[in-house]
This record gives structure tokens, C-alpha cells and sequence, in this order.
């Protein structure tokens, strides 16, 4: 019986995780290569306006990849674990680490120097 369970858990984490990663595909590619560019096609929206209107897309945009990356965890560590979908895993979280440690907070500080320049 607990075989037959297991057996079950394995065959749903076996589709969830590859959906998972392309819902997260997909959010990155509409947030970030959609969304944001129109942004600043809008013509009555001004320029600081539009970068404070990014900046708190892209931070609220980061907490829900956080919370992408987390499920990812968990389906892959409930998943028959083989070493690539670990290596996908790691992989994913290194980026979005780097994205939030570094690349985030080097955006903010020029965000705020556009804003005192206008």
C-alpha cells in the first residue's frame, strides 16, 4: 500500500515539476520582456513613474519566484530524485539568488540615481 502511494506521489511530482518550470518560464518572459518594455512606450507616463512602477514589479515579481523556487524544492525532493533534476534545481537557485543579492539591489541604487537626476 505505501508502495502504491509513493508510486502516485512520484507520477504527479513527475508532471507538476515540468509545469512549474514553464509557468515560471512564462512569467519571467511576460514580466520581463513584455510588460516592462510597454511600460515605457506609454506616452503619458513619466519616466520616474514608470521606474518606481518597475522597481515594485520586479521586487513583488522576486517573492513570488521565491516562492516558485521553494515548490521546485519540494516537488524535486518528493520526485524520484535523479542528479539532473538536482542540477536544475541548484541551477535555478543560483540565479534567482544572484538576481535578488546582486542584481536587485545594483538596479535600486541606479532607480534612485535616475529619480534625483530628474
Amino acid at each position: 500500500m505505501i508502495f502504491k502511494e509513493q508510486s502516485k506521489l512520484h507520477c504527479t511530482t513527475e508532471l507538476l515539476l515540468p509545469s512549474v518550470y514553464l509557468i515560471w518560464a512564462g512569467l519571467i518572459l511576460g514580466v520581463s520582456f513584455l510588460a516592462t518594455p510597454i511600460k515605457f512606450q506609454a506616452p503619458n507616463l513619466t519616466i520616474p513613474v514608470a521606474l518606481e512602477v518597475g522597481k515594485a514589479t520586479f521586487h513583488l515579481f522576486n517573492s513570488v519566484e521565491w516562492g516558485v523556487i521553494i515548490l521546485v524544492i519540494v516537488l524535486t525532493k518528493t520526485s524520484p530524485a535523479i542528479r539532473k533534476k538536482w542540477l536544475m534545481c541548484a541551477l535555478m537557485f543560483i540565479a534567482l539568488s544572484v538576481q535578488s543579492f546582486w542584481l536587485l539591489p545594483a538596479l535600486d541604487i541606479r532607480t534612485v540615481r535616475l529619480l534625483q537626476e530628474e
